[in-house]
């Protein structure tokens, strides 16, 4: 099942999310702005997808538990489903 987001919603989350861990901790888009990957990739997107490929939403990068909470608050407040993920598989 996939979710609808309000863009209006999304963009005002965004900007809270902003103001909490700073812009250069987030990425508004999947092919830029992560930290480089083993493979040279600064993308958000799986080079090595399990399933069907999917294009991952925007990126935040908190830093601290206190920064966790107040995303989760606005998220909560700005109806946005948040999705941890991880750089690796943990296949194991």
């Amino acid at each position: 099942m996939q979710l609808a987001i309000n863009e209006t919603r999304l963009e005002e989350f965004l900007q809270v999310a902003a103001s909490i861990v700073g812009e250069n901790n987030l990425s508004r888009e999947p092919s830029s702005g992560a930290p480089e990957g083993l493979d040279g990739s600064h993308s958000y997107g799986d080079p090595f997808p399990l399933s069907r490929p999917h294009t991952p939403g925007p990126a935040i990068r908190p830093k601290t538990v206190d920064q966790i909470r107040e995303i989760v608050r606005a998220a909560n407040k700005f109806q946005v489903p948040l999705w941890t993920v991880s750089r690796g598989k943990n296949l194991g």
